[in-house]
């Protein structure tokens, strides 16, 4: 699955349970972690010269970091100094400063988790900004965003319901809460035309980031993420879920199949979001909004000795035409043509595709185009 996706340098990154980078937000590249992820990579960020990518420390009792100048060659950062068992969900940047937002446990003697927030100019060093302890109770980060010399983290916390949480921050160090957050879980912020907008169980918009509108566009669903670019606004989630706007206030909902999507960007003038189906074939996706047809491709190994040859699943949009291509290296001065199809409306979803040609003794590369 697919988790986050930013825009730099002429380059679009998404993080999952790799790092995979794109330049026009259609034909991806995958790069595997050095040592394999328990729980994933779960954001990244661009800004001052680099890619940023942090990894949640749930399990493995600490927080790992990743840097690149280039979103292609990536090297581990530094480890944040959080507390026991950190989970840091996002990262961003905005105002020169990159922040990672997430929550740590209580000490063992007060139950429940307390919010945390770690800000770095470089992703190289780290400094710890962590909610106060309260017994019982919860709070958790999932966003964060800049504009107008102000800083907004945002989540949910427990009290003892379920409570949209907002802090603002104009120096980095003191964080205050809002009160009276519009709605219940924040997962995700932006900054546009001069106001903040939160998404998660609702849409809030904010000039201050203090005083919050709440404008609902209906039972939609769960919204993950949102960004600005291109004058426009745009924010996605579950169950397929894809919202336009120029305002942050009037919202278009767009036709996707992709059952859920997690993260958005906008960058070369284009919005890109990722996420992935949920299916008997689990698959990460993205999804681009410059009209080209979407495709997803997934390896499914080798075929049985009486059908040889490579088997490939696609799901992608129907009415078009494709045509899988194969390359035995990357980079390629050329693709070889495998097969097509067309794609009807109301056709079966997933296609199987062969490759009969290849075989386990050569590696061997594949892509989608249309037509």
């Amino acid at each position: 699955m697919v988790r986050d996706v930013a825009y730099g340098a002429g380059l679009f990154v998404a993080v999952g349970d790799a790092f995979y980078s794109s330049a026009d937000g259609v034909c991806w590249m995958r790069q595997a972690l050095a040592a394999p992820s328990v729980n994933g990579l779960s954001g990244v960020a661009y800004g001052n010269g680099r890619f940023v990518v942090v990894e949640s420390g749930a399990w493995r009792r600490e927080s790992r970091v990743f840097i690149s100048p280039n979103g292609t060659a990536w090297q581990p950062s530094a480890t944040m100094p959080a507390g026991e068992l950190p989970v840091i969900d996002r990262v961003f940047f905005g105002g020169g400063t990159f922040l990672a937002v997430g929550q740590e446990p209580n000490p063992s003697t007060a139950p429940g988790y307390h919010w945390l927030v770690m800000t770095s100019p470089d992703g190289l060093s780290w400094t710890r900004h962590s909610g106060p302890t309260n017994s019982g109770e919860s709070y958790y980060l999932n966003a964060a965003t800049y504009g107008n010399g102000v800083y907004v983290a945002g989540g949910w916390c427990t009290n003892p319901t379920t409570q949209g949480l907002a802090l603002v921050s104009t120096n980095l160090t003191v964080w205050v809460p809002v009160t009276g957050f519009p709605f219940s879980v924040v997962n995700g912020l932006g900054y546009g035309k001069g106001r903040f907008i939160a998404v998660g169980s609702s849409i809030a918009t904010s000039s201050d980031g203090v005083e919050w509108t709440n404008h609902s566009v209906g039972p939609l669903g769960r919204l993950a993420a949102v960004t600005f670019g291109g004058e426009s606004f745009a924010a996605v989630g579950e169950p397929q879920l894809i919202l336009s706007s120029t305002d942050a206030v009037h919202w278009t909902q767009h036709p996707t199949r992709v059952d859920g999507l997690h993260g958005v960007t906008h960058g070369n003038g284009s919005f890109v979001a990722i996420g992935g189906y949920y299916t008997d074939h689990p698959r990460g996706v993205a999804v681009q909004s410059g009209g080209r047809p979407q495709v997803c491709l997934q390896a499914l190994g080798l075929g049985p000795s009486w059908e040889p040859g490579v088997r490939l699943l696609l799901t992608a949009e129907h009415g078009h035409t494709y045509r899988l291509q194969s390359s035995p290296q990357l980079p390629t001065a050329s693709w070889i043509d495998v097969s097509s199809i067309s794609l009807p409306p109301g056709y079966p979803d997933p296609v199987r595709l062969i490759d009969p040609a290849a075989s386990d003794s050569h590696q061997r590369f594949y892509r989608v185009v249309s037509p």
